[in-house]
């Protein structure tokens, strides 16, 4: 059931990853450099194009983090937060909470928390799981930790409440950069696809969404990685997403959550 009053919104999200990215998709992954590389460019490079971008376009989003992001780049963090923007968890280390057993489940929301929490002193409201799947046990435990929302499911096209009365703010993979410009050849990531999608059909797909979400009322999210989205060629494409969405009508997902 969608919440009421929540109608035609817009906000912008980031995941900043890093190379727990990599490190959930492939364990192997922690002896690959040339792999681990790819995620370390977002921190390093990437998020401070897209800190520009929003700060140029006056748009404040929320950024996910996980725990060992926090641990590895506390500056970068820290600059996030500074610059105003929300900060919500997004696991420890790429793990596929739904795998694993509730307690350990539990141990690691704990640890993510305290090591978010140690660079940010600030406690977050928003959660999001990683790449891998969540469970009912994850959905609950989240919910026990006092998280004021989640955004990590696909079901619906406005904010709806889980079964719980957990807050979900849904993400939907056509709004999500990862998927059209991440490129890794063995296996492909996702299966079939081996090369990087053209930036004006994956601009003109972002486009006409949201005219199709704003005709309808709906809320739409566009979901960004600073790895993927922060190239100097890619970014363009960013500045005029938020040229299109407009700041003035841009909330945080914090925001959202509070007035629904």
């Amino acid at each position: 059931m969608a919440a009421d009053g929540v109608r035609g919104q817009v906000a912008v999200s980031v995941n900043l990853d890093a190379e727990t990215l990599w490190l959930g998709l492939f364990a192997e992954s922690v002896r690959m450099p040339k792999t681990l590389s790819m995620g370390e460019y977002g921190p390093r490079h990437g998020l401070q194009r897209v800190l520009y971008a929003l700060a140029r376009h006056d748009v404040q989003a929320t950024f996910f983090i996980p725990g060992r992001v926090a641990e590895l780049y506390p500056d970068e963090v820290r600059a996030i937060r500074d610059a105003g923007h929300e900060i919500g968890l997004r696991g420890y280390q790429g793990e596929s909470l739904g795998q694993m057993p509730e307690a350990a489940q539990a141990q690691c929301l704990t640890r993510a928390l305290d090591a978010l929490g140690h660079v940010t002193k600030e406690r977050p409201a928003g959660f999001r799981a990683p790449l891998g799947e969540v469970s009912l046990t994850t959905l609950r435990l989240v919910q026990d930790e006092g998280f004021l929302y989640s955004s990590s499911l696909h079901g619906d096209d406005r904010p709806y409440r889980l079964a719980s009365g957990l807050l979900e703010l849904p993400w939907h993979w056509e709004l999500y950069d990862l998927p059209y410009f991440v490129f890794n050849y063995n296996p492909a990531l996702p299966q079939g696809q081996g090369r990087i999608a053209p930036y004006r059909g994956v601009l003109q797909n972002w486009l006409d969404e949201l005219q199709a979400y704003r005709r309808e009322g709906l809320f739409y999210q566009l979901v960004v990685t600073p790895q993927a989205i922060g190239t100097p060629g890619r970014i363009p494409l960013f500045e005029a997403m938020l040229d299109a969405m407009g700041h003035a009508g841009v909330q945080t997902l914090g925001e959202i959550a509070r007035r629904s």
